[in-house]
């Protein structure tokens, strides 16, 4: 059943978006952009059904060359503020930017380099503490490995570990966060010729 509906209209091509979360009362926070040039930060009030974006934000300054090379983006919110990260398409890098609820960029961010990164809905979560918990995948010589990081309320990194899956190693695709400092990571661990034979293997990491 729909409850409610919106619609976003803006330059030819914005068909992206794979970030959305919902913000302090209700407020929905979500990104669009078209792939290769423009990324914008759109914020719906609680009553948003029919209604335009009550903030619209371009940041594409910010995320580039992120944008510019086809990366890909989440959304969280946490301590009042909205995060956006941002996975750079070569896998070097991932880059967390932080902006007050009212869209405002604060000019504070976060970077974490697990050299092989896929990026994808649901990895990164707000923790029962407030801080911000990612999950990604590392490389290692024989495939990749479970990647996972906490970030304080100044985007500075406070701790991470890996998992390696085993094999020819594995992908972290999932996060939650039941209690502070412990993160469940889901993903896949694959052996086999070419990583052909794989499973979905779940662990609990302390952060």
């Amino acid at each position: 059943i729909t409850l409610a509906t919106a619609a976003y209209t803006s330059l030819p091509g914005f068909t992206n978006t794979n970030a959305v979360v919902l913000g302090a009362g209700g407020d929905v926070y979500m990104q669009v952009n078209n792939a290769t040039t423009t990324l914008k930060l759109l914020k719906y009030n609680a009553a948003f059904d029919g209604a335009s974006p009550v903030a619209e934000v371009n940041v594409s300054t910010q995320m580039f060359p992120i944008i510019g090379n086809g990366g890909q983006f989440e959304l969280a919110f946490a301590s009042n503020s909205v995060y956006l990260m941002g996975a750079a398409e070569d896998g070097s890098y991932l880059t967390i930017r932080k902006f007050d609820a009212n869209l405002n960029d604060t000019g504070i961010t976060g970077t974490f380099a697990p050299t092989r990164i896929q990026l994808g809905p649901g990895m990164m979560r707000r923790g029962p503490d407030h801080l911000l918990y990612i999950v990604t995948s590392g490389s290692t010589p024989a495939g990749s490995r479970y990647a996972a990081a906490k970030f304080g309320r100044d985007r500075v990194m406070g701790s991470s570990a890996s998992f390696d899956a085993g094999g020819q190693g594995g992908s972290g695709i999932g996060l939650d966060v039941q209690e502070p400092g412990q993160a469940w990571v889901t993903g896949t661990s694959c052996s086999g010729g070419g990583g052909t034979q794989c499973s979905a293997r779940t662990v609990l990491l302390s952060l």
